[in-house]
């Protein structure tokens, strides 16, 4: 147990261990609060730049915040880590956007078709809003399964350096069933991260005087959370592809 809690703090700690790591620290922060005002562009760097540490882990390398440099690289990386992102998680996507659509569409039409009284416009609004929670349900389902084999299928695409990686799912695929248990702490410790961060962002907009710290926090927050998540699952990636050639 206290072998398994030293191994933790390796990946809590590195970030803030390195000679320099303020500077890089900051570029980061200063991104991922930069990508709360401008979509997309920033975090696509951040993407690449956890596809670095994320190299690092599945070469077994020490952990390190790597330089800011090769920016073209880092954009690239981001940018078929974005796009591997979607693919997954694309079916959940367009079923909660059409769940959305179908609800307000109807909430605007069946009022003006409706030519049976207001009972039956009840109840094609009660359907329509069961519609709705059927789509999000569905939606929200999709998502989970999409996110889920997520992880390994970004680090199979760090391993090979390959785009198509991501949906060679019979190469990654057999990882996760020989290393079940490493996945689900990974998942874990990920998810738990997000939720201390969302806490921290959140607990100062319930005061007055302190409510612009949230907005400060979200940029560092969020940069550590990929710096971390992208470490233990590219260490989980390395144990499971161990475990698999044995």
């Amino acid at each position: 147990m206290q072998q398994t809690l030293a191994s933790l703090k390796i990946f809590f700690r590195f970030p803030f261990e390195d000679e320099g790591w303020q500077q890089r620290f900051l570029i980061g922060s200063g991104l991922a609060l930069l990508g709360f005002m401008i979509p997309v562009v920033p975090h696509i760097f951040i993407w690449g730049y956890g596809m670095r540490v994320m190299r690092q882990a599945i070469a077994g390398q020490k952990l390190t915040l790597p330089a800011w440099q090769d920016w073209g690289r880092l954009g690239r990386d981001g940018v078929r880590a974005m796009l591997a992102s979607i693919a997954y998680t694309l079916p959940g996507t367009l079923a909660l956007l059409l769940g959305f659509v179908l609800y307000f569409v109807s909430f605007l039409v069946i009022p003006l078709l409706s030519t049976e009284g207001t009972e039956w416009t009840a109840f094609a609004m009660l359907g329509s809003i069961g519609i709705m929670f059927l789509t999000l349900s569905i939606g929200s389902l999709l998502l989970f399964l999409g996110m889920l084999p997520l992880p390994m299928a970004i680090a199979h695409l760090v391993a090979r350096d390959q785009t198509g990686a991501v949906f060679r799912v019979r190469e990654w695929q057999p990882m996760i069933r020989r290393n079940k248990l490493g996945y689900f702490i990974a998942w874990i410790i990920a998810g738990g991260l997000v939720a201390l961060a969302y806490l921290a962002i959140m607990l100062p907009y319930y005061t007055l005087i302190l409510f612009f710290v949230g907005f400060l926090i979200a940029g560092p927050a969020f940069f550590y959370v990929s710096l971390v998540s992208s470490a233990i699952f590219g260490q989980t990636y390395r144990e499971s592809q161990e475990e698999t050639t044995l």
